[in-house]
């Protein structure tokens, strides 16, 4: 039968108990985007209303500079005038505080490994599968990757990703085929130091769960059954031992994956783990004339069975907050930013947004043209994403990943130690935020 919210189908929704709170913010969801899934879109809802004079209140999980190219660039192309307000959800002691400044705006385009916090604490409505559909009819069908993960949690669906930017090999190879990951370590031994994967402070972890997405098919990072990690298990010890050794050769740990990227644009590097990012300040007259590469991107090595990709938390999703007072408003700038901004080219200097929709006819002409670009079209078309830990908590597992990971990096202990730290601190984790809410969360991830 259809759920109370927003028509999406739940299972004996109707023997499920409604705490009060959340019977407000059912009440508010219905007055946002309706209830039923057959309804169709009502005409007027499909014209362009009059732009209102308030403000759209728009929290951006981001840099400053990031949240400023987009009021600019929603400045340009709407009437509607916004307010952009940048937090960083990289610091996992401001979460609470993160979870507060949604509740009071409209539109939250937030990493996607706050979610499970945000339905946790009622932050964020689900989104009516009508207003999937009209931004879909408007901007282009969501690649598949992207439709059948981001933001989906408890077969309901909370966010429209904005951005998604899975790590490629990058080179000056157009023919470079890696099918294993010991084939990677011997290509950047091979090149002399002169390559890097992203190890810096935040990144660690995102290499890392990159390289297990890859490696390994059942078993991932929980047991389904009992929530007990599974991080500390021989597969992703041998996983970490691999980064760790090829670690050895980089030219640096201390790189991100756009780093990566204008290193190897500018010729310091002639290969690398990463993805397109803008450069981080203005190149030189010298530096700009070395620009002649044409940057190769290719899939990192997949040794499982199905086609898999892994996106991070910098991955960001815009959802609709409890506190929305600009329903129309709100609906118009999520499309806009899903859609039409990226495929325009109006943010390409951001680092977070990017394409994830099937361009429509007459934005065929202005999609991306380098390498990457084209190769994550064909990626996000054909994979399976695999999830993070994003559940309420999911930035604190996803911490504690990290600073082992550049624990084992810097010698300090193995990897065999460094897994077994985690799996300790994660069920510590898990134990004070609930272990059967927990485990009611993760399987509602459909992992």
């Amino acid at each position: 039968m259809s759920s109370i919210a927003h028509g999406s189908q739940r299972p004996n929704d109707a023997r499920i108990p409604v705490p009060r709170r959340t019977a407000l913010g059912i009440l508010s969801s219905l007055a946002l985007f309706g209830c039923d899934r057959s309804e169709s879109v009502p005409e007027e809802r499909s014209s362009t209303p009059a732009p209102s004079n308030v403000p759209l209140r728009i929290v951006f999980d981001g840099g400053t500079d990031d949240a400023e190219r987009i009021r600019r660039a929603y400045g340009a192309a709407a009437e509607q005038p916004i307010e952009v307000s940048s937090v960083d959800s990289a610091k996992s002691d401001q979460i609470s505080a993160i979870v507060q400044q949604v509740q009071l705006s409209d539109v939250a385009v937030v990493s996607q490994a706050l979610l499970g916090r945000l339905i946790n604490d009622e932050a964020i409505v689900d989104i009516n599968d009508d207003v999937f559909d009209e931004i879909d009819s408007r901007y282009g069908r969501s690649f598949s990757a992207i439709e059948n993960s981001s933001g989906r949690f408890d077969g309901l669906r909370w966010g429209v990703a904005v951005g998604a930017k899975p790590l490629a090999v990058l080179s000056l190879d157009p023919d470079l085929e890696l099918k294993t990951w010991a084939d990677h370590a011997q290509w950047a031994a091979d090149l002399n130091g002169k390559t890097a994967e992203p190890l810096a402070e935040g990144w660690a972890a995102h290499s890392f769960f990159n390289r297990c997405a890859l490696q390994i098919d059942r078993g991932w990072l929980f047991d389904r059954l009992t929530l007990k990690p599974s991080i500390d298990q021989p597969r992703y010890i041998d996983a970490l031992q691999g980064l760790v050794d090829t670690a050895k050769v980089y030219a640096s740990t201390e790189m991100t994956p756009g780093g990566i990227y204008n290193q190897i644009r500018n010729g310091v590097l002639q290969g690398g783990i990463g993805f397109v990012a803008p450069p981080t300040e203005s190149l030189s007259d010298d530096d700009a004339a070395k620009e002649v590469f044409d940057i190769s991107a290719t899939a990192c090595p997949n040794e499982t069975e199905t086609e898999r990709v892994w996106l991070g938390p910098q991955t960001r999703l815009a959802c609709v907050s409890t506190g929305c007072r600009q329903t129309e408003a709100s609906r118009r700038f999520i499309g806009w930013l899903s859609g039409g901004a990226p495929q325009s080219g109006a943010l390409r200097q951001t680092v977070a947004i990017g394409v994830t929709r099937e361009p429509i006819e007459s934005q065929q002409a202005t999609g991306g043209g380098n390498g990457y670009d084209r190769w994550v079209v064909d990626q996000l078309k054909t994979s399976r994403v695999v999830p993070g830990p994003w559940i309420p908590g999911g930035m604190r597992y996803y911490d504690v990943l990290d600073q082992e990971v550049r624990s084992c990096l810097a010698s300090e202990r193995t990897p065999a130690q460094a897994l077994k730290n985690v799996a300790d601190a994660w069920s510590q984790i898990t134990e004070k935020l609930g272990r059967d809410k927990q485990l009611v969360a993760w399987k509602k991830l459909d992992v």
